[in-house]
């Protein structure tokens, strides 16, 4: 597909994002100068928006060097136990630190999705090599037994609606204010 369409239909939908959602946003209410509609516009859509881009552009990033770095194509997040232990994360900060800060909450999710990525490359030297499917199965049954610690501790403390809502990954309550720690992933998609 020709590099012109990929990036109009990229624009047409980013544009047509910013148009949808439960307040009415039009293009007549912008033009006519209603203050509500701009405030909108300012404060949530164009923030989701931004957010949603940066989000997708990371986490195609993000695939794309595992699978080169696993030199396997069925690698992903999901299948070497990364979101698994992110999920693990979730379930330590709402434990220990429900009123942590959005840095600081991020910055134990990078260490906890690191640590069981290192956990599973240490214990996939031990999997034949050659067999490009061993591999992500490996990883699912990895993930599985992390998830199913996170959902037994989950239950015990009554936080099972809590981390379900956190794993849902919605960018509705992205609002200016809210969304910016997401700006540190410009330089690297930029440069990627």
């Amino acid at each position: 597909m020709k590099k012109w369409l990929v990036v109009l239909i990229f624009l047409i939908l980013a544009t047509t994002s910013i148009f949808v959602g439960v307040n009415e946003v039009t293009v007549s209410g912008l033009m006519e100068g209603n203050r509500m509609q701009w405030l909108l516009l300012a404060k949530t859509r164009i923030p989701r928006t931004i957010s949603l881009i940066l989000a997708g552009g990371m986490l195609s990033i993000s695939g794309r060097i595992m699978q080169h770095f696993m030199q396997n194509k069925f690698v992903s997040a999901n299948t070497i136990g990364m979101m698994d232990s992110a999920r693990l994360d979730i379930l330590v900060v709402m434990l220990f630190y429900p009123t942590g800060s959005s840095l600081m909450k991020a910055f134990v999710a990078f260490l906890f999705s690191y640590a069981g990525v290192l956990l599973f490359l240490s214990l996939s030297r031990l999997l034949p090599k050659g067999d490009s499917v061993i591999l992500p199965l490996a990883g699912v049954m990895f993930g599985n037994v992390i998830s199913a610690i996170a959902i037994f501790f989950a239950y015990h403390y009554q936080l099972i609606q809590n981390m379900s809502a956190w794993l849902q990954g919605h960018f509705a309550t992205v609002m200016a204010g809210s969304y910016e720690l997401i700006y540190l992933t410009v330089p690297v998609v930029i440069v990627l």
